[in-house]
């Protein structure tokens, strides 16, 4: 899967801006991943990066290899 317009067609949440290069990649199980946190994370706000050009200069992250994604919440979490 490729490009930000991709990411959007399966109603992911994505901040403004660099958020996925248009000719990187992304695993198919990170999008699943994703999917479920965008569900189940109370506060869940948008995702931040995938396979952005921020990213790219990194030898050590998964973003360049579509394999992490970043994301953010709306208040800070709490515990019980």
């Amino acid at each position: 899967l490729k490009g930000r317009g991709a990411l959007e067609s399966m109603g992911l949440k994505l901040k403004k801006g660099d958020v996925q290069k248009e000719d990187a990649d992304v695993s198919s199980n990170l999008l699943e991943l994703a999917a479920k946190i965008q569900g189940a994370i109370p506060g869940f706000d948008y995702f931040s990066g995938f396979n952005d050009k921020y990213h790219q200069e990194s030898d050590t992250s998964k973003h360049p290899k579509g394999m992490a994604a970043d994301f953010t919440v709306k208040e800070k979490p709490y515990i019980l």
